[in-house]
C-alpha cells in the first residue's frame, strides 16, 4: 500500500514516514496541500 503524507513540519512528516517504513509501506512525503495534489 502508498500512503501520501502531507505535513509541513519537517520533523512531524519525518517520524511518521520512519514509522510506516518500518511497516513496509510505500510513503510519499508532500510540504503542502497543492503539491500533495500535484498542481505545483
Amino acid at each position: 500500500m502508498r500512503i501520501l503524507i502531507v505535513e509541513d513540519e519537517p520533523k512531524v512528516s519525518s517520524f511518521v514516514q520512519r514509522g510506516l517504513v518500518a511497516e513496509r509501506y510505500a510513503v510519499d512525503v508532500c510540504g503542502d496541500g497543492r503539491e500533495g495534489l500535484g498542481t505545483r
